[in-house]
């Protein structure tokens, strides 16, 4: 997710996987820029956190879910009633096995606006190995 001088992704009419091309560190390669899925490399605990932002329209939710495997973990859910823009997050630490996917999911019908500020971000770690 990068572009130049600001854009909304979104609204889709279905869940969207969201991929961020602006990758600051990917020791390993795991995580990859075309279709913005992690791979585990490894059996172990990770942890992970996805950040979004959205300008104030008054007519969109911004919500987004870290995906493992194709199963919503947790939300980040974000709307204004004022005049106002607005941001959430969430997080989560999981147990993963080499070869287990997450990813971050935009809802269908609600959007998130990003800019070379880099807003919205997707993290993760590992923790230790099992």
């Amino acid at each position: 997710m990068e572009s130049g001088g600001g854009q909304w992704f979104g609204p889709y009419s279905t869940d969207t996987t969201l991929v961020y091309k602006h990758v600051v560190t990917n020791t390993g390669n795991a995580y990859n820029p075309l279709t913005g899925i992690f791979t585990a490399p490894v059996r172990g605990v990770y942890h992970f956190h996805v950040h979004i932002f959205e300008l104030f329209t008054g007519s969109y939710f911004a919500r987004v879910s870290l995906v493992k495997n194709g199963s919503k973990m947790v939300t980040a859910q974000e709307h204004q009633s004022t005049r106002s823009n607005g941001a959430a997050s969430n997080s989560m630490s999981v147990r993963l096995e080499a070869g287990d996917e997450v990813y971050v999911v935009l809802w269908s019908s609600h959007r998130i606006f990003d800019d070379t500020n880099h807003y919205n971000t997707f993290s993760g770690h590992l923790l230790f190995t099992v």
